[in-house]
């Protein structure tokens, strides 16, 4: 299997791009620091994850809810129980 340069541009391309965001993250943090202290640096990480998995987990909900509502179309199609599994990787 031959790999060409569209892939290849694309690799370098995402490494580029993540330790342009790492360095910005950084300096965010690193401002956050060096204005206010570590206490109010580490709640605002603190602040900003916990929003992150909120996001997450909203969306994970959203799943569930698709799941138990293809359950209940099933249900009512073949007349038959059903029981959603929603798996995670």
């Amino acid at each position: 299997m031959e790999l060409g340069a569209k892939f290849w541009f694309g690799i370098i391309g995402g490494a580029i791009a993540c330790a342009v965001a790492a360095v910005i993250v950084l300096l965010i943090i690193g401002a956050a620091w060096a204005r206010w202290g570590f206490f109010v640096m580490f709640l605002l990480l603190a602040v900003v994850l916990l929003g992150i998995g909120w996001i997450a987990d909203r969306r994970e909900k959203r799943n569930v809810a698709q799941v138990q509502l293809y359950g209940l179309a099933l249900q009512r199609a073949t007349g038959l129980p059903v029981r959603g599994i929603v798996l995670e990787v």
